[in-house]
């Protein structure tokens, strides 16, 4: 089985020769829902800065429901929202969801959902160059299959991001 060690190795490898100029955001929300909470509107002012300075913005733990990701591309309507929505937690609610907005200037070529909730591999192009952003929340009950689904991804030579929220058990062991 696939490593984190090792994934990033070879993925540091693989994009280690020319690079491509995007930049990128990144960020653990824990939570945003509802878009009327203080809470809520001080996060999307963040992202909406990220946005206005054609980053792309990467999200994880968003707990988003389809419903909540209609509503949140209604409030991005200049970007491209791609989400992939939480799934079931083990208490009931909500556990996860990660999402990849594309500022304007980049155009969606794929998006494919590589662990619900969990790993959203993007593919767009902007000036004729194309980019893969992977937005990854890497929970401990579901880290063998995140970290298989990111060891599956073709590799590339150029434009590959991949950022998130890797959960790290202290005393584990490394590889």
């Amino acid at each position: 089985g696939a490593t984190l060690g090792a994934l990033a190795s070879r993925l540091s490898a693989v994009d280690a020769g020319e690079r491509a100029a995007a930049k990128v955001a990144s960020w653990n929300l824990r939570w945003l829902r509802d878009p009327t909470a203080d809470q809520a509107a001080r996060k999307r002012d963040m992202v909406r800065r990220w946005l206005g300075t054609h980053r792309v913005v990467l999200l994880q733990e968003t707990h988003w429901t389809e419903a909540d990701a209609a509503l949140w591309r209604a409030i991005f309507p200049a970007a491209t929202v791609c989400a992939s929505p939480a799934g079931v937690g083990p208490r009931g609610g909500p556990q996860g969801g990660v999402v990849a907005l594309l500022p304007h200037g980049f155009e969606l070529v794929g998006m494919e959902v590589l662990v619900p909730g969990c790993v959203l591999a993007v593919t767009a192009s902007r000036d004729g160059a194309e980019h893969r952003f992977v937005s990854v929340y890497l929970p401990p009950p579901r880290r063998s299959q995140v970290i298989e689904a990111l060891a599956e991804l073709p590799p590339r030579r150029t434009g590959a991001y991949v950022t998130g929220d890797i959960n790290r058990v202290a005393g584990g062991p490394r590889g």
